[in-house]
């Protein structure tokens, strides 16, 4: 007598429940009911004969069988797509749309771009700064609230920045020096952050600038101090036009990146989510080295 057919829809909706941790956000990344995604594990638990769950908290803690299922799962769906996409002669799964915040595409990822292409050849990586109704892939964004299905790349901070010759100038101490000083901010007011953490009630000079290009090259020019997180004007820091002064601040805000509602996370999306971490964890790297001499 063959064997059964595999349960593939019960396995994929074991798929993302183990993925999310959630039975809520995987029936809402399936686009089925939360009981679709309840039975849909019950009937796997009958057919291995194991608890697959449990809940602890507010999460949904898969056994180890259940992470063994979901992880073979995966491997033979996307082993299935590539194949398709191989036999179609689609290549859809190495085009990678990513919308990025303004700052961050046009300050950020154009010097990153050439590293990716080194250790990631066989994808095309489009980035823009504009809302494409949806349609992107990928969007790299910051938030105060990530979502449970966002993978989150990191903690944002900011810290003031200025050129050297004009920090030399003056005395840059305290934060009580830094206040006194004209200060370049953004129309979000990125500057109150900082002022609410080191030096509250302050009333400083602000210029206000409409994005970071445009606020780092006031500071290049010696026009006053610009606060933004480093990683933004890294090349600058590298080249010596800009430093970074004491006295940072958490903004409270991560930088995640979220799939397109009702994609699961690909292979390919996989591994650009590693490397934009390992680009990340790489410019921290960077600022802790000493400086040069």
């Amino acid at each position: 007598m063959p064997d059964p057919t595999p349960p593939f829809s019960a396995l994929r909706a074991l798929e993302a429940a183990t993925r999310h941790r959630s039975f809520t956000w995987a029936a809402q990344e399936l686009h089925v009911s939360h009981s679709a995604i309840s039975q849909a594990i019950r009937r796997l638990e009958a057919e291995v004969g194991t608890r697959l769950f449990e809940r602890r908290g507010g999460a949904m803690q898969p056994s180890e069988a259940a992470l063994k299922l979901a992880q073979s799962y995966s491997a033979a769906a996307q082993q299935l797509t590539e194949l398709l996409h191989e036999i179609s002669g689609r290549d859809d799964a190495r085009k990678v749309s990513v919308r990025m915040p303004h700052d961050w595409a046009m300050l950020w990822a154009p010097s990153r771009l050439g590293r990716l292409a080194e250790v990631m050849p066989d994808m095309e990586v489009t980035i823009s700064a504009e809302a494409r109704d949806g349609t992107e892939d990928v969007e790299l964004l910051g938030t105060r609230k990530p979502r449970p299905t966002d993978d989150v790349l990191c903690q944002l901070s900011a810290q003031p920045i200025c050129s050297p010759v004009w920090a030399e100038a003056r005395d840059l101490a305290t934060p009580a020096d830094i206040g006194a000083q004209t200060l370049l901010d953004d129309p979000s007011g990125t500057w109150s952050v900082w002022l609410d953490r080191h030096l509250p009630g302050a009333r400083p000079d602000l210029k206000v600038f409409a994005d970071a290009a445009s606020i780092l090259d006031a500071a290049a020019r010696g026009e006053g101090l610009a606060l933004a997180d480093l990683s933004l004007a890294q090349g600058r820091l590298d080249d010596g036009e800009l430093i970074a002064l004491p006295f940072p601040v958490e903004t409270g805000v991560k930088l995640v990146f979220r799939a397109r509602t009702g994609r699961s996370k690909s292979a390919s999306l996989e591994r650009l989510a590693m490397w934009l971490r390992l680009e990340l964890a790489r410019d921290a790297g960077q600022r802790r080295r000493p400086p040069r001499t």
